[in-house]
């Protein structure tokens, strides 16, 4: 059971690639040790599922993008059940204990300076933990499928050319400045479990699906409350003409419609075995 994959990421205005936050799942190419974008790729079940995510680390904290990562990593972990808020909350547990392990591991080995901090401020920022929203799904060869969030990272099913459901924020005015954040220490995450959100469902061989970091699912859903088609335009970009998105993100930050942030879509859509 392939799906197709596509993803497409752009830092924040005057940001390089390399401060871009943001992460995803597959984890897709990288070009001389940096992360490449725009990409797409085919992806085969295993164990019975697909798995398939993005993560947009927060500014709260240094080193998100790669707290960002370890929680996707932790997260797609094929062998577990995911299957209620509990699940999850075990498998963060375990991003957590990665977390730790990093910095154990930075004290062991002299602490190479990992940013441009001081030294000591970097420590302290670390100790501090990083921060991120997440929202990761599992397409199941039944067709079925689970969704968990962290966030207001979203998720989009798309059938026949109409959104049929958007989780976990299903309207634009849901959007906040300040959304529950994950974090690395487990002291950060208060009430952690009553922020974890799960939806179940079914998807069909023409479904598409568009996950979104929150200023791009802002602007699908005030789009779609506007009687617009944004999941038709989102469908258009491919990896063949890398700077579409980047100029479609240019655009529309410059007209206001999506604010400055990380911006990052992933697109994916089931691709039978003749193709």
């Amino acid at each position: 059971m392939p799906f197709e994959i596509c993803a497409f990421s752009v830092p924040k205005r005057d940001s390089t690639p390399l401060e871009n936050q943001d992460a995803v799942l597959p984890r897709g190419p990288r070009a001389h040790g940096r992360r490449h974008f725009p990409w797409s790729q085919r992806v085969a079940s295993k164990n019975g599922r697909v798995i398939i995510g993005i993560a947009d680390g927060a500014t709260e904290g240094i080193l998100s993008g790669e707290w960002a990562n370890i929680t996707l990593k932790t997260l797609s972990k094929s062998k577990c059940e995911v299957r209620n808020e509990e699940d999850v909350v075990h498998l963060l547990s375990q991003a957590i204990a990665t977390w730790k392990r990093f910095q154990r591991l930075r004290t062991l080995n002299g602490a190479r300076s990992l940013t441009a901090l001081p030294k000591w401020l970097e420590d302290h920022s670390i100790d501090q933990g990083a921060f991120t929203t997440a929202c990761v799904g599992w397409f199941g060869d039944d067709n079925s499928w689970i969704v968990a969030s962290v966030g207001d990272s979203c998720v989009f099913q798309e059938r026949h050319g109409k959104l049929i459901s958007a989780w976990p924020l299903s309207l634009s005015s849901e959007f906040s400045n300040s959304p529950y954040l994950l974090g690395s220490q487990a002291s950060n995450n208060r009430d952690l479990s009553a922020h974890i959100k799960v939806f179940r469902g079914n998807w069909e061989d023409s479904d598409h699906f568009y996950f979104a970091t929150d200023a791009l699912a802002f602007w699908v859903l005030k789009q779609h409350e506007q009687g617009n088609l944004p999941l038709r335009d989102l469908k258009q970009f491919s990896d063949g003409y890398p700077d579409e998105f980047s100029d479609f993100v240019a655009k529309s930050r410059d007209s206001g419609e999506i604010r400055n942030d990380d911006t990052t879509l992933i697109r994916a859509q089931f691709s039978p075995e003749s193709r």
